[in-house]
């Protein structure tokens, strides 16, 4: 079994590791994205598998102010900050009631129920 990346043939080290037939990518970033193929072959032929590897990035919550503060009877805005690939659905819930909005500058607005 030989491995390929974008081509280039892969050899075991720290990034790769081939055991037996399968590829170990250790600490998978952006840089590992790419076309990889596995080729086979024996006495009887070859075939190859081929696949893109996209990497994305983890979903991130920035954290909020803790407790958040809003006058009875108003509406109130509490604005959530997140970085997510892919994109993600939020829905916010009071006493199992759904209640809000998202502009496209991703604001969460919180209708007073």
């Amino acid at each position: 079994v030989t491995w390929y990346r974008n081509a280039n043939e892969i050899v075991t080290e720290r990034k790769y590791v081939i055991l037996d037939d399968a590829l170990l990518i250790t600490d998978l970033d952006f840089m590992d994205r790419g076309r990889y193929q596995c080729v086979v072959q024996n006495e009887y032929g070859a075939d190859q598998a081929s696949f893109n590897l996209v990497a994305v990035e983890p979903t991130i919550v920035k954290p909020m102010k803790d407790p958040q503060t809003a006058m009875v009877g108003e509406n109130t805005e509490v604005c959530v900050r997140w970085e997510a690939s892919p994109p993600f659905r939020i829905t916010w819930k009071h006493k199992d009631t759904i209640v809000v909005q998202v502009d496209e500058n991703h604001t969460v607005t919180i209708i007073n129920p």
